[in-house]
């Protein structure tokens, strides 16, 4: 069965195959099954990763207001 495994990723993770979501991981193991979703030809993978909100205003203090 293929499966995608992430490795290591943090701190959410969602995984949308061709469209349809095929899991949101918040813990290890970041493995998702995706044989139901794959379909014959061409697939679209999109794997959107959510950061800690802490580190997006430690990375706003880095930038210049614009």
């Amino acid at each position: 069965m293929p499966a995608l495994d992430l490795g290591a990723v943090k701190n959410l993770d969602e995984v949308v195959v061709s469209g349809t979501s095929a899991a949101i991981l918040w813990k290890p193991p970041f493995r998702v099954p995706l044989a139901r979703l794959l379909k014959p030809g061409r697939n679209r993978l999109e794997i959107k990763v959510t950061n800690l909100w802490a580190n997006r205003l430690v990375g706003d203090e880095l930038h210049p207001d614009d």
